[in-house]
């Protein structure tokens, strides 16, 4: 089954927002979890706000980051 461009829109939407919510249960900047998982602040920030689909080994970077299961990343999904 091919997923429209919008149904991606929302699952890309949902895992920033998932993201953003253990970045903020760690009290940490976006600068700090870019640093921590190794990319640029621009880039957390493109994620979080769903503008900018991430690969599974980068999930498993920013996961690790923020000391969760990349599962956790696709609550809601």
């Amino acid at each position: 089954m091919k997923l429209t461009n919008k149904e991606k829109q929302v699952l890309w939407d949902q895992i920033g927002q998932n993201i953003e919510q253990y970045r903020s249960k760690l009290d940490i900047t976006q600068s700090e979890l870019a640093q921590k998982a190794g990319f640029s602040l621009l880039f957390i920030g493109l994620i979080e706000r769903g503008k900018r689909p991430a690969p599974v080994a980068t999930l498993a970077s920013i996961a690790e980051a923020l000391k969760v299961k990349v599962a956790d990343l696709l609550k809601g999904v």
